[in-house]
């Protein structure tokens, strides 16, 4: 099995405690699926060679299924709420501010690779300056 970060995991859940109005709880937070899960995994990181024999075609099915199925939550999230052309608006600003952000710090980590010769990443740089177009929620379910 790969090793994938799940640092999301930790802020959705966090950010899902806070949207539902009760008062942080760590020790409820520790027992969130997605905490346990990340805690379970990250435990069995020794093991993951065993597990990467026996379960390889499992784990690809997997992964595929979990994909998917956040998709069609995130779907369902979403068609819950209206969206209006205000919200467009409101939208654009943080939206373009965030793509000229990501894509200043993309040519200054391309700078710093093209200075170290690093050029197994100055090879896809155009691929680089892609990721700010997707929202952070396609980002997640894409990793």
């Amino acid at each position: 099995m790969e090793s994938r970060s799940k640092s999301s995991v930790f802020g959705n859940s966090v950010a899902a405690g806070m949207l539902s109005g009760e008062d942080f709880n760590a020790k409820k937070l520790l027992f969130f699926p997605a905490v346990l899960d990340t805690i379970f995994g990250v435990l069995l990181i020794p093991f993951s060679n065993v597990f990467k024999a026996d379960f390889e075609d499992i784990y690809d099915i997997t992964e595929f299924l979990m994909s998917f199925l956040g998709m069609i939550i995130l779907e369902l999230w979403l068609s819950k709420e209206s969206v209006t052309i205000n919200d467009f608006r409101d939208g654009l600003i943080p939206f373009l501010s965030r793509i000229l952000v990501i894509i200043a710090l993309v040519c200054l980590m391309l700078l710093f690779f093209l200075s170290e010769n690093l050029d197994v990443l100055t090879e896809s740089s155009a691929t680089l300056y892609l990721i700010c177009l997707p929202p952070p929620a396609a980002n997640i379910v894409v990793t």
